[in-house]
């Protein structure tokens, strides 16, 4: 009996021109499917929602890939993968024992993270398409994880909302991004409201280029206080939602 993941595999490759990329871990030798170029897929943008971003893999995913998978104490672990893309980052969970659920905007991207972890020999992780600004999971997780997500800084938040419903006490949120300011200031508005904040910079190799990339790990304070108002994320007030 043909798996059904061959199937949406065999939609994907019918639907987008796609790419194989080997991704080398330590031991590991991963192989994942993305969209060959993005610019395709821009031409038939119409929402600024819908801006295919998930298609490709990006360092920053390479950079918490890493992470995870030298981490010792994931097995049985449950992680909450927030903007999974085509699920790179997320192998290093299911590679390590986690209990995964892995969520995006797109229904596409949550295909390709399903197919990417069948194609590794890996049992794919609980898919939920969700949106940060009416985030529906209810569930405490002991990890909450995600890479290249600070870029929009109106969605931050939102962000900050589903750490706060979602994280368990003791849990951490692990976050990798390739040096932006916006970023380096989430983190700053996260210290300032008690988080403990540990940056770990990583230099990754990946198509013919190093970038750095900060791997953010942030575990919340011991007594649960008041969150940052808007202002702390937006400054001036200019920037606003919506």
């Amino acid at each position: 009996m043909t798996h059904p993941l061959i199937h949406l595999e065999r939609r994907l490759l019918a639907r987008y021109h796609l790419k194989e990329n080997t991704v080398v871990c330590g031991e590991k030798i991963l192989r994942v499917l993305s969209v060959a170029n993005i610019d395709e897929l821009l031409d038939q943008v119409t929402d600024e929602n819908e801006i295919p971003f998930w298609a490709e893999l990006w360092p920053a995913a390479i950079g918490l890939l890493q992470f995870l998978i030298a981490w010792p104490q994931l097995k049985g672990q449950t992680v909450l993968e927030l903007g999974c893309g085509t699920g790179l980052a997320g192998l290093g969970v299911l590679l390590r024992g986690g209990v995964l659920t892995q969520t995006d905007y797109m229904v596409e991207a949550l295909q390709f993270a399903a197919v990417n972890a069948a194609r590794n020999g890996l049992s794919p992780a609980q898919c939920v398409q969700a949106d940060w600004r009416h985030f529906s999971l209810r569930q405490k997780y002991d990890w909450i994880i995600g890479s290249d997500m600070l870029y929009e800084k109106k969605l931050h938040p939102f962000l900050w909302q589903i750490f706060h419903s979602n994280l368990s006490a003791e849990g951490q949120v692990v976050l990798a991004d390739p040096g932006r300011l916006y970023a380096q200031q989430f983190m700053q508005i996260m210290e300032e409201h008690g988080w403990t904040v540990q940056t770990d910079r990583r230099l990754i190799d990946f198509e013919a280029k190093i970038t750095p990339v900060d791997i953010y790990c942030c575990r919340p304070p011991k007594v649960a206080g008041q969150g940052p108002s808007q202002q702390a994320f937006y400054g001036n007030g200019r920037d606003r939602i919506g």
